[in-house]
Parts: structure tokens; C-alpha cells; sequence
């Protein structure tokens, strides 16, 4: 099958969160104690010189790009990190060393230190109080796992070894300890004029609107001479770069289509970086509920009934919905919204041949009809796992049909995405999160876990856990007495977490890559091993031969479902993983994994969820 078949397994990925949602969890207690192309500079209502084409002179020199009254910009090209920080080794040197020492750890050398931080020479300002001075873009690496760069933008002085952050144009998520020796004279004011990118865009139509997702996404390796978006790392995966023009706006320029995977639009900016913008149409929110007028005279639905790929739950979700790839000629008009939205359903409604597993086995070059089919086996599947009171009995594919299950719409630009009944899509939970503690001595901690409805935990919950921790990592739970490797929690909760950002990976190369991506992450081995026991199985289970994967971190998942935990951790650390089967290799936009040292009472947290029915595996 082709994308669209993922894309389906996306959608049918209620992920209503379970943090967790392993039925019969392993914890067992003891008595014992598209389309690449050269990015073209846009003329803002600023510029007072029309841009140039890109300069064809060697990587290593600063190529004029284009001009605004506040600035010139170049090409973006590295500058030496040890040129720029020179002046500020010794503090930064200084504070790195204070904060491992409370953790009895070891400070890192000047060299690993500095190699974090990767300057871009950008342009030349011609705004006062920085006239003559360099605009750098950093580019940082975020401990562990995430779905975005950290951006900072600064003024540098090269001449006079004077370097201010323009703190009103940089990314403030994420920012290393040491980092405030270079950020502690910033300039909360100053302002560069088109490096802001706006929350809002109107569409060409007039009526429909892009909001900002993310900004300063990414940084847009275009101009950089180490990096060629024309070969992929061992994975195969691509970094973020836009795709085809979209359309043109009058003051941020081009507006690009993303990769083949997701709905998102990115918007360059004449510095490099990339801001992320997402269309949602409003038909799922509560004020915009309508109901359904179907083409067949059944009896009218209400679009609550329905729930799109914008709302994944589980922690996961997004604002880019995911794009079908069904051809209009396979679809009919199956209905119209109260505000006259057309809604759609595959045209080519015969059942195809699966196996006992669910499987299809018969051949379609029509992808509605396959997502139709697919949606089917999968609800039929799930069901065989209900086990609740309200279990209804299974429907036949004809009465499915009726039910009007699939329907599609269209967005501004003509591609379609997906919404799905919320009564027979099939039930997916978030698997395993478990939370280990790792204190420096035995010590007594609280753990809750906020926001989340807790649906099954262990050890009992009651009002949080209250235990007894160890610096080998047993737990004593003082509520039952007994001892616990880790502490498990499932529940429910809408989504939260962007997923637009990670790799597909060949199903051959799962294993490796998990292997490699838990170390980048910070993993121990017990970690990782416990990890890959629960998740390898299913992943290998599937039958598609690539799998999208993708890895939300601390950060992320602290919007979602916070733990309060006293006395507060040092270190928390959580990796939560999103797993999509896929039938080829697409270029997504790549995530950047990396680890965060373990000093002091260290917390870590794993646990995923996937589009695949992970449960029947």
C-alpha cells in the first residue's frame, strides 16, 4: 500500500493518553526488601535593494544576499565558536564547574563545552545601537529529545569582543547553565524588522488563516557547506527543508508546503531559520460543532461524533494535520456541514480479501478504498480487546458502512486529510510509562502525576505515591509494603505533543536504531533493555516494511502530563515514543536526540504509543 494506508494508521491512532495504557503491566512486586529547490530571498516592504541571486563564491566566504534598512544579510556561514566565546571562557568555564560540583560530577572541558554552541554569521547590522555589528544565529542543541531547535540571535562585535543576545528575537525554552555568561547583558528591546515571524497568515482565499506553530523551527542548512539535503544520514532521514511555494504572502514572502508526511506550512526567514504554521479548520472545536447533512438522507450526525488527526490525545497530537493521499475521482460526496463544508467518502466501497490476522490480502489502486478496509480489520481487531461493560457487538462491514465511518475533507490547497467516527475507531493507549528514582541515598519521595485522568497505576495510586527510594533504584511502596523496580501510571488526555519531526527507519534497522537513538537519549543499559523488551516485539510485528518513529522529551512531556515529585529531582529525564508503520520511506523533517547528564537525584520516565494497534501484537 502506499501513504495514505499510513497516514490511516495515524488516524485511527485515537491515543486518548494513557500515559501509559499496558493492560497487564510488568511490574511484579517482591516481599523482598517534496520537492527540492534553492530557497529564494523575498523582498519585504522594507527592503531598499532588490535581491540578488545567491553569490556562487566558495562556502567559506560571506556572499552579499539581500537588503533591508535594518540589516544586510549574507548566506549563513559557521564562525569559530572559539573566536566568538573567547571573552567569556573563563565564566562560562567558571559556572559549568560550580554546578557539577554540587553533583560531585565532572566539569567539561573548554572543548566539549564550546563544541555545543554553533554560531552563524548571518548579516551585517545597520540599526543603532548595534550599526557595524554581525547578527550570529545559534543554533542549540535541547538536552534529550525534541521536536524543535533552540534559536538564539545575537549582536557580536568582533572587533571589540562584545557579544549581547537580542533576546526579543531568541528562543527562550531551553538555555544550559554556563550559556548566562553570554546572555546576562541582553537586550530585552531591541528589534530586527522581518526576523519576527507573525502568529497569524491569510490565506490567498481571503477567509482562511495559518497560525504559528512553532518559531525558529529549525535552522535551514541551505548555505552551510557541511550539510547536503541530498544525502541522508544511515537512516535516511533528511533534515527539515521546505518544499514547493504554497503561496506568496505580501510581507513574509513564500510560504511553503512541508514534507509529504504532514499538513504544516514553514516560512523562511532571510536569516536561515525556519518557523512552522499550521492550518486547522475548525470543525472539531466545540464552538464549531455542526451537524452532518448526508447526501443519503440518514438521520443527521453531529461532527462531535467525529475526532481528526489534529486531536491524537494520549499526549500526542498537533496542530498539522496529515495528508491523504486519495485522488478526488475515488471519492463521493457523502455529506455537507451546516455551514455547507462538503464532506467526502471513498466511492469504491467493496470489501477486500484480508487474512486471518486481519491482513488485506487483495489488491487496490484505489487508496480510499484501501483506508476503508483497513479502518475496518483495525476496528475489528480492537474490539476483540474490549473487555468493557459497555462492549457493543460487532458490526458487520455493511452496517459499518452505514455508520459512515471515513470521511475525508479538503483543505485550502486541494490535498485531504481525515476524520473518523469516534465509536468505531479502534481504542490505542499510550504504553508503559514508568517512572524510575534514583536518589544519592535512601530517601523518602512523593510522586503525583498531574493533569492526566488516572485510569490504572502500580502500585495503587490513592492520593500520589508515597515510597521509599533507593540509590540502586528499588522502590519500598510504604502503602502495601512491598518493593517496585519502577512506578506505573496509565490515563486519558488530549493531545499535546507536535509530532512533525523524526525518521523512517526500515523495519530491518529497527533494533539498531532503537539501540542508538536510547544511548543518544540517556538511557541506562537496565533502561534500555526493559525499553526495547517491551517495544522491539511489536514493532517488528508489523507487517509494513518501514516505521516512523519519533521521541518526545522532557520538556514536551511536561505540558502534557506533569509529575510533581518532592523532594524535586536534580535530573528528570522522559522519552516518550510515537511509532507509525509505513509502506516506503518519506522524507520527514529530522529530530535532534541528545542526553542530558545525570547529576544529583536523577527521575527518568519512558513509556510510547503508536498508530498501530501495538495492544494485539
Amino acid at each position: 500500500m502506499k501513504n495514505s494506508k499510513i497516514l490511516l494508521l495515524m488516524t485511527l491512532a485515537a491515543l486518548s493518553i494513557s500515559g501509559c495504557g499496558l493492560q497487564n503491566a510488568a511490574v511484579v512486586p517482591t516481599k523482598t526488601t517534496p520537492e527540492k529547490q534553492v530557497v529564494e530571498p523575498v523582498k519585504t516592504p522594507e527592503d531598499t535593494t532588490k535581491p540578488v541571486e545567491e553569490d556562487k563564491a566558495p562556502a567559506d566566504e560571506v556572499a552579499p544576499y539581500f537588503q533591508t534598512k535594518d540589516i544586510t544579510y549574507n548566506a549563513p556561514k559557521k564562525v569559530d565558536t572559539q573566536l566568538v566565546l573567547a571573552p567569556y571562557k573563563s565564566d562560562m568555564q567558571t559556572l559549568n564547574e560550580n554546578e557539577v560540583k554540587a553533583y560531585e560530577g565532572t566539569p567539561a572541558k573548554w572543548e566539549d563545552l564550546s563544541a555545543k554552541y554553533e554560531f552563524y554569521d548571518a548579516g551585517t547590522i545597520h540599526k543603532a545601537p548595534y550599526d557595524g555589528w554581525k547578527l550570529l544565529v545559534l543554533d542549540m542543541d535541547c538536552e534529550g529529545p525534541c521536536m524543535s531547535a533552540s534559536i538564539f540571535r545575537f549582536a557580536w562585535d568582533q572587533d571589540n569582543k562584545k557579544l549581547v543576545e537580542l533576546e526579543k528575537l531568541s528562543s527562550t525554552d531551553y538555555a544550559p547553565t554556563e550559556m548566562s555568561a553570554i546572555t546576562n547583558n541582553a537586550d530585552k528591546k531591541f528589534e530586527i524588522t522581518g526576523l519576527t515571524s507573525p502568529q497569524t497568515i491569510l490565506l490567498p482565499d481571503g477567509s482562511n488563516s495559518i497560525e504559528l506553530m512553532t518559531k525558529d523551527a529549525d535552522f535551514y542548512h541551505l548555505f552551510d557547506k557541511d550539510w547536503n539535503p541530498e544525502t541522508p544520514n544511515e537512516w535516511g532521514y533528511v533534515f527539515v527543508e521546505p518544499g514547493k511555494v504554497a503561496f506568496v504572502d505580501p510581507k513574509v514572502g513564500n510560504v511553503y508546503f512541508s514534507t509529504q508526511l504532514i499538513g504544516c506550512l514553514f516560512v523562511k526567514l532571510p536569516d536561515g531559520t525556519l518557523s512552522t504554521y499550521g492550518y486547522d479548520p475548525k470543525l472539531l472545536d466545540a464552538k464549531y460543532y455542526q451537524l452532518i447533512n448526508w447526501t443519503d438522507k440518514s438521520q443527521q450526525t453531529s461532527l462531535s461524533d467525529y475526532y481528526s488527526v489534529l486531536q491524537h490525545g494520549c499526549g500526542v497530537g498537533g496542530s498539522c494535520y496529515f495528508v491523504e493521499n486519495v485522488k478526488k475521482d475515488d471519492l463521493v460526496e457523502a455529506g455537507k456541514t451546516g455551514k455547507g463544508v462538503v464532506l467526502y467518502s471513498p466511492k469504491n466501497t467493496a470489501q477486500l480479501p484480508a487474512d486471518k490476522d486481519g491482513n488485506i490480502t487483495g489488491e487496490s489502486g484505489d487508496e480510499a478504498q484501501l483506508v476503508l478496509n483497513q479502518s475496518y480489520n483495525y476496528y475489528k481487531q480492537m474490539g476483540q480487546y474490549d473487555s468493557s461493560d459497555t462492549k457493543k457487538p460487532t458490526l458487520t462491514y455493511q452496517e459499518y458502512l452505514a455508520e459512515h465511518p471515513v470521511l475525508y475533507w479538503q483543505d485550502p490547497f486541494g490535498r485531504f486529510s481525515t476524520f473518523i467516527r469516534n465509536d468505531v475507531k479502534p481504542a490505542a493507549e499510550c504504553g508503559k510509562p514508568v517512572v524510575y528514582l534514583y536518589p544519592q541515598k535512601t530517601m523518602d519521595v512523593s510522586v503525583k502525576v498531574n493533569n492526566v485522568e488516572l485510569t490504572k497505576t502500580i502500585p495503587e495510586y490513592g492520593r500520589g505515591w508515597k515510597v521509599q527510594a533507593n540509590p540502586d533504584g528499588e522502590i519500598l511502596n510504604y502503602a502495601d509494603g512491598l518493593r517496585y523496580p519502577y512506578l506505573f501510571w496509565e490515563g486519558k488526555k488530549d493531545g499535546g505533543i507536535d509530532v512533525t519531526s523524526g525518521t523512517v527507519v526500515a523495519k530491518s534497522e529497527v533494533e539498531k536504531f532503537l539501540r542508538t537513538s536510547l544511548e543518544k537519549m540517556g538511557l541506562n543499559a537496565s533502561e534500555s533493555r526493559e525499553f526495547m523488551d517491551f517495544w522491539l516485539p511489536r514493532m517488528l510485528a508489523v507487517d509494513q516494511p518501514y516505521i516512523f518513529v519519533s521521541f518526545a522529551g522532557t520538556e514536551e512531556f511536561n505540558k502534557v502530563a506533569p509529575l510533581d515529585i518532592q523532594p524535586k529531582p536534580d535530573t528528570l529525564i522522559r522519552v516518550f515514543m510515537y511509532y507509525m508503520p509505513m509502506n516506503s520511506r518519506v522524507s520527514v523533517p529530522a529530530q535532534k536526540l541528545s542526553s542530558k547528564p545525570r547529576r544529583g537525584f536523577t527521575v527518568v520516565e519512558w513509556g510510547g504509543t503508536s498508530s498501530d494497534g501495538w495492544q494485539t501484537r
